[in-house]
């Protein structure tokens, strides 16, 4: 309840409610007759005289006075408390009143000293966390940040990272549009994997927790995030990613040797075997179908291998997992030993992910040599690797918490075997690095952890079901994305068109090869040039530029390279039409010359009527 007081001109107190009894200690007894200077601490008798003073003469009948920090009671016993007051003026018997109306607002004080104590706090750890902390309405403008968020992104100081806008940090609309979709769809997000551009240009690798802020009808109008910088964690990960395909292609190097041998056996034996038979062509025709057979599966065996082996930069790409899983399968069908089956699962119309091939072809195929291990540890004759690959609703034993991702699909990679089971004891153990049970030399311990690591930055989760003695099972499950890959269209195409003798250069090292591209073009109506280096084939181009239409180039040669001798050759025609033949790309040269140049290559081996087919189209390209 609030005090009631009113005071004569004199300001001595003629009324005094129970209300007032209460807050201020006195009964109504003593207060009557009492100057009103006595219910005020001394220090502030001067400010409320002058308010009651100004307010007289004012000719006012009301007003409220409400000064922050002004207005203060004084109890019986010398107590203060915060008070707010109105007052107003009545004529009674020929006389002037004032009536004072006062609260107690004691609890509101300490409410808001709490509350002011509270922001203070949140805004010093706000300012102090080493996680970058920020504010943003949906339209990505910053509306608080801390410093550790300017240090991050490169900004100078707080005030320069407010200037910036939110949606300018992500590398592409499609990330910030994946981002604020999630967020909108689960209101809160909690260890969320995304990149942002530095004010440098340089990409840094966050992780985040973020909270939505909505509004009743369900629309996101801001967000809050907390950031913490991983990017020397992933390039820690990626070292030790590129030192797991290195150990890999170990555990599989006794496969390979075998399998390369089986290859190349067939090869030498059958060759024997056509000198013997020239004069039987059905023999000759044979004995080359089988050499043809042979040098592709080796061919293929050594493509698989290269594009494991090589370091390339991350992609996010709509990946089929089918093709993966044909993939590892075949590898491991070529090189497991003999008494270790092999087989494969997949659901037709298989749903695809995001991600990288490369990385995902890492994760299955380490898993199936960890299963091939298990098979051959305990006895290996008879065991078996199942390879899966399956689609899946979240909720059915997978929640939406397992996957970082709106989607409502998800795809199973499931790698099971019958070996020697994972103990209870270690089974907790088996993702941390280094940590190994195979024998000195025979693993690093890396495997498992470099798996969980690709997996966790896919956004998706990997479980173990296993019994010692009764086999083991990985589950890898990814969120699914909703486009379909359409099938591939091949283009069919007859013969490749006869040449109209043409000059071409051929420049490669391998005598063979010189043979063989000399052969093939001039069964096909060109002429033919051979240089076994660069700086020949420079020569020669100096002296016929107008009559060479084409130079066919080896991109990795001794001495001056292919991409060297092709910018030499531009120097003498800049309008010089070329293709690069060879059996291995670095990723450099991919990036940096054929894509700038719009050079196109064929990789070794290939089919001899693919490269008299590209040996037309770049001939016939327009410039």
């Amino acid at each position: 309840m609030d005090a009631i007081l009113t005071v004569d001109s004199s300001q001595r107190v003629v009324l005094f409610n129970a209300a007032a009894e209460q807050m201020f200690g006195w009964s109504s007894q003593e207060a009557v007759g009492r100057h009103l200077d006595e219910f005020i601490p001394p220090r502030f008798r001067a400010v409320h005289r002058a308010h009651v003073e100004e307010f007289g003469r004012s000719g006012a009948t009301k007003r409220r006075m409400t000064q922050p920090g002004s207005l203060v009671g004084l109890r019986h016993g010398g107590v203060e408390f915060p008070m707010e007051a109105s007052i107003s003026q009545v004529e009674s018997a020929g006389e002037r009143l004032y009536t004072v109306i006062i609260r107690d607002i004691t609890e509101r004080h300490r409410a808001e000293e709490a509350l002011r104590a509270s922001e203070e706090r949140y805004r010093e750890f706000f300012e102090d966390d080493l996680t970058a902390d920020y504010n943003a309405r949906i339209d990505g403008t910053l509306t608080d940040c801390n410093a550790a968020f300017a240090r991050v992104l490169g900004f100078p100081d707080v005030a320069t990272a407010l200037l910036c806008n939110l949606h300018g940090l992500y590398p592409t609309t499609q990330a910030r549009d994946n981002f604020l979709s999630l967020l909108t769809s689960r209101r809160r997000i909690a260890e969320y994997e995304k990149d942002l551009v530095r004010t440098d240009g340089q990409i840094v690798h966050c992780v985040e927790n973020a909270i939505g802020v909505f509004t009743d009808d369900g629309q996101l109008v801001e967000y809050k995030g907390y950031m913490y910088d991983i990017t020397e964690r992933k390039r820690l990960e990626e070292q030790l990613r590129q030192a797991h395909k290195m150990e890999s292609i170990g555990t599989l190097a006794s496969g390979i040797a075998h399998d390369f041998n089986n290859i190349l056996n067939n090869v030498i034996g059958f060759v024997t075997q056509i000198k013997k038979h020239s004069d039987e062509p059905e023999k000759v025709l044979k004995y080359s179908q089988t050499i043809e057979k042979s040098a592709t599966r080796g061919a293929e065996l050594s493509a698989q291998l290269l594009s494991f082996a090589r370091k390339a930069k991350r992609e996010s790409v709509t990946v089929d997992i089918a093709q993966i899983v044909d993939e590892v399968y075949s590898i491991c069908v070529e090189t497991f030993p003999a008494g270790v089956g092999v087989e494969r699962f997949v659901d037709a119309e298989l749903s695809p992910i995001q991600g990288d091939h490369g990385e995902l072809y890492q994760v299955l195929l380490n898993l199936c040599v960890n299963a091939r291990d298990a098979v051959v540890a305990a006895g290996g004759t008879g065991g078996k690797v199942t390879i899966g690959a399956y689609n899946g609703m979240v909720g059915d034993g997978v929640s939406a918490q397992m996957l970082a991702s709106q989607t409502d699909r998800f795809v199973e990679l499931r790698v099971s075997d019958d070996g020697t089971g994972i103990p209870q004891a270690i089974r907790e153990r088996i993702f941390d690095p280094f940590f190994t049970t195979k024998e000195r030399g025979r693993g690093t311990g890396l495997g498992l952890s470099v798996v969980y690591n690709i997996v966790r930055n896919h956004r998706g989760t990997i479980l173990v079901d296993s019994e010692p003695g009764e086999g083991t099972t990985f589950h890898v499950y990814f969120p699914a994305v909703a486009s379909a890959i359409p099938a591939p269209v091949v283009e069919q195409r007859g013969a490749p068109a006869r040449g109209h003798h043409e000059t071409i250069l051929v420049v490669d090292d391998e005598e063979s090869m010189q043979e063989l591209g000399r052969e093939l073009l001039e069964e096909h109506g060109y002429d033919v040039l051979i240089a076994s280096n660069g700086p020949d084939a420079i020569d020669i181009y100096r002296l016929r530029p107008q009559e060479i239409r084409l130079v066919i180039l080896d991109l990795v040669m001794p001495g001056m390279d292919g991409g060297q001798t092709y910018l030499e050759l531009k120097k003498i025609n800049p309008d010089i039409k070329a293709f690069f033949c060879t059996g291995y790309m670095p990723d450099a040269v991919i990036s940096a010359l054929l894509e700038e140049e719009h050079l196109q290559a064929i990789q070794k081996p290939f089919n001899p009527e693919q490269f008299v087919q590209l040996v037309r189209d770049v001939l016939d390209a327009t410039p």
